[in-house]
């Protein structure tokens, strides 16, 4: 255990006050990660999605088909625990409501089964014994069915993370592959477009130029329809004097625009493409250590579990043996930590509990709430 006491889960918290509880997910933390695996659930998995989302044609899928399927792969992981894993553990906290509210009445019972022990009478001590082991025996099954749960919810994480860890070996590879081939594209506009500029600046100096030279002789001003390209506007002499080069220019520029019309399609199919691997990135590892998180709080439950067994066992032992020194040892000291460990897993459990009750909402606007919340 990270506390010094083994029935510490952490410090008395009120509401939600402190942002690193290790039991249960603060609000904040659960819109952020309903964020993330909504993001991930919109990874296209098939050549459908693929179109919508990133405009690459559907026919040209078969391209990226090995990526689609780990992308297929990663929404199932967080569909699975969206849908199954997560509420396993709610659940689990949940019924900890329940038998914390049961048990503190349980163990204030016990202590005083212990207390009457050690007033009673010789010929009275037998059936307060028989009658402590009982409540400590039942107290121990419910132990035991917990700790039982709580193995199953590990277990169940344990495996998640697994198929977790398969997909990023799997998708690292890819994401390397495909966003040095995406890069590329975008890079293979610069210079086309630093071209588009150097032609635009020359035919702006020229005629420029020009007009200063003729200005008086040609005062009419029209465009001419090449021109416009580049925002200029030349006398009317200049259709006798520059016709061929003009020809020549126009046909440079449409040459130009052309190949960056269709060069830009691609760059924006190439930058949702990325944004694509992004997510993935991003929703991966944001789950994967949501996960680690939920293993290792859960473990310390666990951990809490058997250390109460443990004292329960201790007790069994010596109330016949030696009850003042498990009353003055364990149920003055250890006792009262107990209650305090329950009342804190309760207060953690029922924020988990109203948690899980929040309304999935919309992308869009969890995309508000998460600025929103990354102010906080």
């Amino acid at each position: 255990m990270r506390y010094g006491n083994p029935f510490q889960l952490g410090p008395h918290i009120k509401g939600m006050e402190r942002p690193d509880d290790p039991f249960v997910l603060q609000q904040p933390e659960f819109y952020a990660l309903q964020r993330y695996i909504d993001g991930a659930r919109r990874l296209p998995a098939t050549p459908k999605e693929l179109e919508t989302l990133t405009g690459i044609p559907e026919q040209k899928a078969i391209e990226f088909n090995d990526l689609l399927r780990v992308y297929g792969s990663i929404k199932e992981c967080c569909a699975h625990f969206f849908k199954d894993v997560l509420p396993l553990n709610i659940t689990l906290a949940t019924d900890v409501i329940t038998y914390a509210r049961s048990t503190a009445i349980s163990y204030r019972a016990l202590y005083t089964l212990a207390q009457d022990y050690l007033l009673a009478a010789e010929e009275q001590k037998q059936a307060l014994a028989r009658e402590f082991q009982a409540l400590l025996d039942s107290l121990r099954g419910d132990i035991q069915r917990y700790e039982a749960r709580t193995i199953e919810v590990i277990d169940h994480y344990t495996q998640l993370l697994d198929d977790l860890e398969t997909e990023k070996r799997a998708f690292i590879p890819l994401y390397s592959k495909y966003h040095r081939r995406m890069i590329r594209i975008v890079k293979a506009l610069v210079p086309m477009r630093q071209e588009v500029e150097k032609v635009r600046k020359e035919l702006l100096q020229g005629t420029k130029k020009y007009e200063r030279m003729y200005y008086k002789q040609f005062a009419d001003i029209e465009h001419y329809a090449w021109i416009q390209l580049i925002g200029a506007s030349v006398s009317q002499g200049m259709l006798a004097t520059y016709d061929d080069l003009a020809a020549e220019w126009k046909a440079c520029m449409q040459k130009i625009q052309k190949q960056i019309t269709g060069a830009s399609e691609s760059e924006q199919q190439a930058e949702r493409f990325i944004e694509c691997l992004e997510q993935a990135t991003l929703s991966l590892n944001e789950l994967r250590t949501e996960v680690i998180e939920a293993i290792e709080s859960i473990s310390a439950l666990r951990k809490c579990w058997q250390a109460l067994d443990y004292e329960l066992i201790k007790m069994s032992a010596g109330i016949d043996q030696n009850a003042a020194a498990i009353i003055g040892r364990v149920l003055q000291d250890a006792f009262e930590a107990m209650i305090e460990a329950w009342q804190q897993v309760r207060e953690k459990a029922e924020r988990s509990r109203q948690i899980s009750f929040i309304v999935v909402v919309p992308l869009n606007e969890l995309k508000t709430q998460a600025r929103g919340m990354n102010r906080l």
